[in-house]
């Protein structure tokens, strides 16, 4: 006999989820595009979204993203009067006198190390004393060093300065000249103590222009042009400041600004501080 082959059932299918998450999603969606604007998170809260499978997923919303880098531009409710809060008068320097830390005197000595060994130099006399064993004489200030260290060492620093002269003079067209009536490369070897030295003060410093005299006019027609650049800069300032205070803005912190403009204090109170 044939055995007969028993019918099964079929297995029921399973259930896909991905079409209940994405009509979800679109829900969600629909709902937030025609929710008001004050109903949005924008401080920070977050935000249902749909993920790349088609779930809801949580992302932060762009005001939480952009926060920090954002400068608080709304005023801030405060109930005191305008007269109650005083700009910082600063650390004080100017009662002592002292109207920059450039102003204030340099130190009476300064330490400087040489050979291995740190060196007390003072300013008064140019002198020295060795802290380790105690060992004094005079310093060299132009070759940042003790005299008589030089001494010994003057025919190989002028050794060494001539053969750096023979190789600038031979690139420069053996003495080629600036219009100024400069030689190059003397120009080039000005920082070297030296040249003062060997050839007098005529290379020391910048010297007034290197290639046309219209270059002194031009340099001052620029140094004007910069100080009233910075003069424009601080009154702009100053009527934005004014302009923030009677709106009642918040101008922000004072380290915000550039540098220049930090010089104009920072005004507080207006509309805001009147409520």
């Amino acid at each position: 006999m044939r055995s007969m082959a028993v019918p099964q059932a079929p297995l029921p299918r399973r259930r896909s989820l991905a079409a209940p998450l994405l009509a979800a999603a679109a829900v969600v969606t629909a709902l937030l595009a025609a929710a008001p604007r004050f109903l949005l998170p924008t401080n920070g809260g977050a935000a249902f979204v749909a993920g790349p499978a088609g779930a809801l997923g949580l992302a932060p919303s762009r005001a939480a993203s952009t926060a920090e880098s954002r400068v608080v531009r709304l005023a801030e409710v405060v109930d005191v009067d305008a007269t109650d809060i005083e700009p910082a008068t600063g650390s004080g320097l100017k009662d002592n006198g002292v109207e920059s830390v450039f102003d204030s005197q340099k130190r009476a000595w300064f330490k400087q190390k040489f050979d291995g060994m740190y060196h007390k130099v003072f300013r008064a006399n140019w002198t020295y004393i060795i802290t380790d064993t105690g060992e004094t004489g005079e310093w060299n200030r132009a070759w940042t060093m003790p005299q008589k260290t030089f001494e010994k060492r003057r025919k190989t620093l002028l050794k060494r300065f001539r053969k750096i002269k023979r190789k600038l003079r031979i690139k420069h067209g053996m003495g080629q000249r600036y219009p100024n009536g400069k030689y190059i490369f003397l120009t080039k070897l000005q920082g070297s103590p030296f040249t003062r030295e060997l050839y007098g003060e005529k290379y020391i410093g910048k010297a007034e222009w290197t290639y046309h005299p219209n270059e002194v006019k031009a340099k001052e027609k620029v140094q004007r042009a910069r100080e009233l650049k910075r003069t424009m800069a601080i009154e702009t300032e100053e009527r934005r400041i004014e302009h923030l205070r009677q709106l009642g803005v918040w101008p922000g912190e004072s380290h915000w600004r550039p540098k220049l403009l930090q010089e104009v204090p920072l005004k507080y109170g207006g509309a805001a501080s009147r409520k």
